[in-house]
């Protein structure tokens, strides 16, 4: 089972893990909605990042926390890169 191959972990640090991801994708969600005109397709898409990031560096690449967090922050990284918020040019 791949949970058993993971390192201990305390629940107060998965409950950190979670928030940040969770302000992290909320994050990305107000970009993406912004930057692409209002749309909630895009909006869902950028919320869904960090989840999409955190599944293979959680389950198969058994990274420390500082580095999880750190690989998290990708697509915060690629919103600031864009102007964050700032809507494209039509």
């Amino acid at each position: 089972m791949l949970n058993d191959l993971s390192p201990t972990v305390s629940d107060n640090t998965l409950m950190v893990m979670s928030l940040y991801n969770l302000a992290v994708g909320l994050a990305g969600a107000y970009h993406g909605y912004k930057r692409n005109n209002d749309s909630i397709l895009w909006g869902l898409g950028w919320l869904s990042l960090p989840t999409l990031i955190d599944i293979p560096v959680n389950y198969f690449a058994n990274m420390s926390i500082p580095l999880n967090m750190a690989i998290s922050t990708i697509p915060m990284s690629l919103a600031i890169t864009q102007g964050f918020a700032k809507p494209l040019k039509k």
